[in-house]
């Protein structure tokens, strides 16, 4: 507690960024090191995982640390390929290699000077199991789980506060957990992850949305979830329809360029300046994502139905 809020961040990304995050965090936790910062541990580490019984919540994150940090150390060519051919964490590998330069330089990148996404991904993960305390310093606000995603995205700002990190870096967490929340239900929901949905993900997400996909993936494998056969036939499906979307369909699925723009729709249907062009434009763009409208002629007949509605 002698030192300053920012030496102490500093410290914390260096182990992240080391040679053994997983271990540095245990050694960091068990040391009392992060008590003053992120005092919801505290409560947390007593507490048992969900649907996990005798599994600390901590043991789980850390786990997922381990699995990243093994990864994106295989992306940037440092990591000793000790696992197995054909287990979980051998298939996320494999299936990071054809994206593996694109990735290489995705994680290097600093949103903030000194620190690259590499360090906030592992950071992000290590805030999963986080919970809020309520008035008598327990984890939970008994609000039932339809508050959890809020709780926990408000209870991100807080730690990045805490740990004086920019607006940025707190907004691109907070991106990254909406997006492996987004990825968790489509999965619970055995729901495809279709040219629609990858636009709303990239929606909520932006460019987070590949690291989130990476962590979701990452936090199955080291929860046990990562079995081979499950992984082929529905983790990694999301994972590479995630890639594939951001970096080979950017333009048709991620970000499509309008059809028609403010200024057709005023012409041609005779609209007035408003937030009806917004949300009709809006609903263009989706559309066109999706591959519902894929010319001029069917843009102008989406925004016609539209309007007749």
């Amino acid at each position: 507690p002698r030192t300053s809020v920012e030496r102490q961040r500093d410290e914390l990304f260096r182990i992240l960024t080391g040679a053994d995050p997983a271990r540095g965090l245990t050694l960091g936790f068990q040391a009392g090191c992060f008590t003053n910062l992120i005092p919801e541990y505290e409560q947390l580490d007593r507490s048992p995982a969900s649907g996990q019984p005798g599994r600390p919540p901590l043991d789980r994150a850390l786990g997922t640390i381990a699995v990243l940090h093994q990864a994106l150390q295989a992306l940037v060519g440092k990591g000793q390929r000790f696992v197995e051919d054909g287990d979980g964490l051998s298939l996320l590998m494999d299936a990071l290699q054809p994206f593996r330069d694109q990735l290489q330089i995705y994680f290097s990148d600093e949103i903030t000077p000194g620190r690259s996404k590499l360090g906030l991904v592992l950071f992000g993960a290590w805030l999963l199991p986080l919970r809020r305390l309520d008035g008598a310093g327990k984890v939970g606000s008994g609000r039932g789980k339809s508050h959890e995603g809020a709780e926990r995205n408000v209870l991100v700002q807080e730690v990045a506060r805490r740990f004086v990190l920019s607006n940025a870096e707190a907004e691109w967490l907070a991106a990254l957990l909406q997006g492996r929340a987004f990825l968790e239900a489509l999965d619970s929901r055995s729901d495809s992850l279709d040219r629609k949905a990858l636009f709303r993900y990239f929606q909520q997400t932006g460019e987070a949305g590949i690291a989130a996909a990476l962590l979701f993936l990452s936090e199955r494998i080291a929860g046990g979830q990562g079995g081979p056969d499950e992984l082929t036939s529905k983790g990694l499906p999301l994972f590479r329809a995630v890639m594939s979307a951001w970096w080979e369909q950017h333009e048709e699925v991620v970000e499509p360029r309008l059809l028609l723009n403010g200024n057709d729709l005023r012409s041609e249907f005779d609209l007035e300046p408003g937030g009806l062009i917004g949300e009709l434009l809006a609903a263009l763009k989706e559309a066109q994502a999706s591959g519902q409208v894929q010319s001029v002629g069917e843009a102008r007949a989406f925004i016609l139905g539209l309007l007749n509605r």
